[in-house]
């Protein structure tokens, strides 16, 4: 999954909200003082805040309004601080995943359960989309398969080409695939092909972001492991030659590890709301496609 091998952050790398540097946070921002006191004279600032399109007289009601929040919220942080701190009063302890307050989440046997759910559906899941890709469609590194060009009006009818596949991300291939979403906890499916001399990814179906009922066996195969798929120049059409060697049969089991994380990161409450527990549950007792 995507959020496990960014190492638990999301693609998107915090910043401060007014400048962008990703070195403070906008209620430490050193540049919305500076800028404030321009403003306070009815003046332009003459800093280069990072949001270049500031610089335009259109823009600076926005670039004034934006100071200004930054600047209320500076005073308040400063003024919390200011306060003297209180003691907090003990809250019961509770489990962080199924939050009983008989245990910790150390000893859960919610989360055990989950986390064993999790490998049984990965299991299930691989077995599937090794099917999918190698078995039926051919797709290994070193395979030959027909590609074309993926339509674009007026471009007339696009016509085959031999390809040699030259990467697939089977190591971060996992259960996850199967959902739909953009939160940074799926993974895509990437294959890379040659074409030509020239490298570029592969799509397996080509809809439109209004059709999502698929329509071929094809497309069928592959949405039932891979909701989600990059969109790229080519699509494929057939395999030419199908003499995979068989991944080695730890690749099933394997990628646990992200599951251990996934429980430990989150509760049974969020990942019930995110879909995640319907996920598991649905592959779990289900074998190949």
């Amino acid at each position: 999954m995507q959020i496990y091998e960014n190492g638990g952050r999301t693609n998107r790398k915090p910043s401060c909200s007014y400048c962008r540097n990703p070195d403070h946070r906008a209620k430490d921002c050193p540049q919305a003082p500076l800028d404030w006191a321009y403003w306070q004279q009815r003046q332009i600032p003459p800093h280069e805040p990072a949001q270049h399109w500031w610089k335009q007289p259109r823009y600076w009601g926005e670039w004034y309004t934006k100071c200004e929040a930054v600047i209320i919220k500076q005073k308040e942080w400063a003024a919390k601080q200011a306060q003297p701190k209180t003691a907090r009063k003990a809250k019961a302890r509770k489990c962080g995943f199924c939050g009983s307050l008989d245990h910790n989440r150390r000893a859960c046997p919610t989360m055990r359960q989950f986390i064993a759910d999790c490998y049984k559906a990965n299991e299930n899941w691989r077995r599937a989309a090794y099917k999918t890709l190698v078995e039926d469609h051919g797709i290994y590194v070193g395979a030959a398969i027909k590609v074309k060009e993926s339509r674009h009006y007026g471009s007339g009818k696009p016509v085959p080409q031999v390809a040699l596949v030259t990467d697939v991300n089977f190591d971060k291939l996992n259960l996850l695939c199967a959902r739909s979403g953009y939160d940074g906890f799926n993974q895509l499916l990437e294959v890379t092909v040659n074409v030509n001399g020239h490298s570029t990814g592969l799509q397996f179906y080509n809809r439109g972001w209004r059709d999502t009922t698929p329509t071929t066996a094809q497309e069928r195969s592959f949405t039932a492991c891979f909701a989600r798929q990059g969109y790229h120049s080519l699509d494929y059409v057939s395999s030419i030659s199908n003499n995979s060697t068989p991944l080695d049969p730890s690749w099933i089991t394997d990628y646990r590890d992200a599951f251990d994380w996934l429980a430990k990161k989150r509760s049974l409450e969020q990942l019930t709301e995110m879909g995640i527990t319907d996920l598991v549950e649905t592959w779990k007792e289900r074998g190949e496609v």
